[in-house]
């Protein structure tokens, strides 16, 4: 290994360390939240309260929060991030992965049924889902986003913002009545470890400008297409997917921003 990598790894440690302050701490209240409420009547109790906000507020405002949690948005939102920082693009695609294995790992073993299958009255906002409630997936998706940008941005009132929207995402899931207050507390584990575990596993690397754009495309490309052919859980509310598309329509015309500028750089001087 060249003495220069270790240097670049010394260093990205170094800095990973101070731009992790607090988040050892954050992971370990969301540890005992999750433990408090794997107790039944606690976890009903928390459903009760949160659902019954659906009846306060228009069903789109929380129709259109919970959808930040949703793959097509996240992956959006992170390509549009990705274009001003793209040394982190192995850091947040290992990180995307772990947590969707851990997901879909977590979901499958336990088949946790969601509380349309459960509780006789509830509000439900979106298309009705019986199955595979544990643990939230659209809060995992939410919390790997703002960790990854937690642990690679520095100014605090930015961090603490996107774990708010975050941690608003999760709760919209149980308002929506699509999962327990226990799915959205280990959701959010799920999403920070991924976040930290990713960060901790890949220093940032920059990418040669053809392997960047290749990335960028690819990535742009699956997101259309599993947007295209994906479910939708709002039919009723258009404006849900109209907002989804601007996302990636933003995304797109970030990506061909960043080749134009790249070229404009790379660009042969005549002399």
């Amino acid at each position: 290994m060249k003495p220069s990598y270790q240097s670049h790894v010394a260093q990205s440690r170094t800095l990973l360390k101070e731009q992790s302050r607090g988040y050892g701490l954050l992971l370990g209240i969301l540890v005992i939240v999750n433990f408090i409420l794997f107790k039944k009547q606690v976890d009903l109790s928390v459903f009760y309260f949160l659902n019954n906000l659906a009846l306060d507020f228009p069903h789109w405002f929380f129709a259109h929060l919970t959808d930040l949690g949703s793959g097509a948005t996240v992956i959006g939102l992170s390509l549009c991030f990705l274009v001003f920082r793209p040394e982190l693009i192995c850091r947040m695609l290992v990180a995307g992965i772990i947590c969707s294995l851990l997901v879909w790992g977590l979901k499958h073993y336990f088949d946790v049924l969601r509380p349309a299958a459960v509780v006789n009255s509830l509000n439900i906002i979106g298309n009705i889902h019986f199955k595979y409630s544990f643990p939230s997936g659209h809060t995992a998706a939410a919390f790997v986003f703002a960790g990854s940008l937690y642990l690679s941005l520095n100014p605090i009132w930015i961090k603490m913002v996107l774990l708010v929207v975050a941690s608003f995402v999760g709760m919209s899931r149980v308002v929506v009545g699509a999962h327990w207050p226990s799915d959205i507390a280990m959701g959010a584990i799920i999403g920070l470890f991924s976040a930290y575990s990713a960060a901790k596993l890949l220093p940032p690397i920059w990418l040669i400008a053809k392997v960047r754009l290749l990335c960028f495309v690819t990535i742009f490309i699956a997101l259309v297409i599993a947007e295209i052919e994906g479910e939708y859980d709002f039919p009723q509310l258009p404006s849900v997917k109209v907002f989804r598309w601007m996302i990636i329509f933003l995304s797109l015309i970030l990506i061909m921003r960043h080749v134009l500028l790249s070229w404009l750089i790379n660009k042969p001087k005549k002399v």
